[in-house]
């Protein structure tokens, strides 16, 4: 889908301009000699001072390449000061900006690299001693030779701010394209619901590789005092980082919020909620990724009062946060993904695209000015996502008379493991990389804690057996960790329906048995 025309490309870059802006009047209000970090975390502790000058040595350094604009390029993140300073500086240099985890493995960047035609990877750590020198060990070529863009690619990119990755249907990647102006909007839209102020301290312990860690720092340099940085989301320490570092707001998937249920006894919850409502300052929650359920929902309330919690529905292709479900809605409305966001339309549609009585389920569709241009270098499946402007969510809903919107299961084959969401043909692909493996075949089983893991069933090649542990250790080349199967069964043969065809839904009945 191409972007309309009076959203394509601004002078100033929507989001170079915002959080550049921002970080000035950050600077008016402090004295140079007293300025305190807008950022910090492990690392570099980035005043607004300092985060705009690198953001600008970065920009200086891209430039001297001589690239063409929207260029993509590779980053390295992991929820460190250098990831925005970076991103900030791509953007100042009219660049576009892949944010791929600095855990990922070589073949998963290779696949990265080739999918969005990079020419470049910066994995930047900040050094006081080269602060003033240009790029040299942190900037490199990338390890494949980059293909070339045809010309509906290049259109594709225009005004393009990011490239998020997200698993594709096929089991390679997806780019999802995000343009300034799209996402500049949808942070206003989400700002309008929040009301981030100069005085919230932001905690980030979602990764700055995807979308929704991604809008929540912005927010926090955009509107707050600061944004306090964590690498990884630890259960023992949450509650004691909220309270020691008085944040107010902070965002989570539902699986780290199961994680401290089975971290801490209820006693030990009951006096960790006693101590944030005695001590902390929390005021509001953010919660989204995957359905949160009605148990955990009436549970982190109760842990986390008299702060908000704020629920949240949205996809990548969306920018996210397409529905909100606030708390003063939650009581008639519990188990809803909530209303629309300001700027967001949707309608639910049956098998023939048509829409949907109320409570009736169909597909839910969503149209906005949010959305992202396509998916780069896969033109076919950009075009397949939308009819007539709607995108396509894969969620099956149904909404009421009052437009609270209700999520029903899934029109597609997708895994939400923990918050994170993959496609069982992605790691089928990669399992089958591996040396003793002739075919596999995975599914999403049922979990307390994640909400979904994921299953494998696997059949090994003539005359080889296939020994687990060495297996994990090879599939690490070819997958990121957290979409490696956390059940693995050997089998003689793929379960198959009537027709002869492999049946996923057999096998999740299988693979669901003790």
């Amino acid at each position: 889908m191409q972007a309309d025309a009076n959203m394509l490309s601004h002078p100033e870059r929507a989001l170079a301009s915002l959080l550049d802006k921002a970080l000035i009047c950050t600077m008016d209000r402090t004295d140079e000699g007293d300025e305190l970090p807008v950022l910090c975390g492990v690392g570099w502790q980035a005043s607004a001072r300092s985060l705009r000058a690198q953001s600008h040595r970065i920009a200086r350094s891209l430039a001297a390449l001589s690239l063409q604009a929207n260029t993509p390029i590779i980053l390295r993140v992991s929820n460190r000061a250098e990831d925005f300073a970076v991103m900030l500086g791509l953007w100042l240099a009219k660049l576009v900006a892949v944010p791929v985890h600095r855990t990922s493995p070589q073949a998963v960047l290779d696949a990265v690299c080739q999918k969005v035609a990079a020419p470049y990877v910066i994995d930047w750590r900040f050094d006081q001693r080269d602060a003033e020198e240009p790029m040299h060990e942190w900037l490199y070529p990338t390890s494949v030779e980059p293909r070339s863009l045809d010309a509906s690619e290049k259109a594709l990119l225009e005004d393009a701010a990011l490239i998020v990755m997200t698993s594709g249907s096929t089991g390679l990647p997806k780019g999802v394209v995000l343009r300034h102006e799209a996402f500049a909007g949808k942070l206003a839209a989400i700002q309008s619901k929040l009301r981030v102020a100069s005085e919230d301290r932001v905690l980030l312990v979602l990764n700055n590789s995807f979308s929704f860690g991604l809008w929540m720092s912005f927010l926090g340099l955009m509107h707050a005092r600061d944004v306090v940085l964590c690498e990884r989301f630890d259960p023992a320490s949450f509650f004691s980082s909220l309270i020691d570092k008085q944040i107010t707001l902070s965002a989570v998937v539902p699986t780290m919020m199961r994680s401290l249920a089975a971290h801490f006894s209820p006693e030990q919850l009951q006096e960790q909620s006693h101590q944030l409502n005695l001590k902390g300052k929390l005021a509001q929650l953010v919660i989204g990724g995957e359905s949160l359920g009605t148990q955990l929902s009436a549970d982190l309330r109760q842990w986390i009062a008299p702060a908000r919690l704020i629920d949240i529905y949205g996809l990548t292709e969306s920018c996210t946060c397409d529905f909100f479900l606030m708390p003063e809605d939650y009581p008639a409305h519990p188990d809803s993904i909530g209303q629309a966001a300001p700027g967001v339309c949707f309608r639910i549609v049956d098998e023939q695209g048509l829409p949907c009585a109320p409570m009736q389920v169909g597909e839910l569709t969503i149209k906005s000015e949010f959305l992202m241009s396509g998916y780069l270098g896969d033109e076919a499946l950009s075009a397949a996502s939308f009819v007539d402007g709607w995108l396509r969510t894969g969620d099956l809903a149904q909404a009421d008379e009052d437009g609270f919107v209700y999520l029903k299961g899934r029109s597609k084959e997708l895994i939400s493991r923990g918050g994170n969401k993959v496609t069982p043909q992605e790691i089928e692909l990669a399992l089958c990389r591996c040396e003793a493996v002739a075919a596999a075949l995975v599914t999403g089983i049922d979990d307390p804690l994640m909400g979904e893991r994921i299953a494998a069933l696997l059949i090994p090649k003539p005359g080889l057996s296939i020994d687990e542990q060495a297996l994990r250790l090879e599939l690490g080349r070819f997958l990121e960790r957290y979409k490696h199967p956390d059940v693995i069964r050997i089998g003689d043969e793929l379960p198959q329906g009537r027709t002869g065809k492999i049946d996923r839904g057999l096998l999740r009945k299988q693979m669901s048995v003790p």
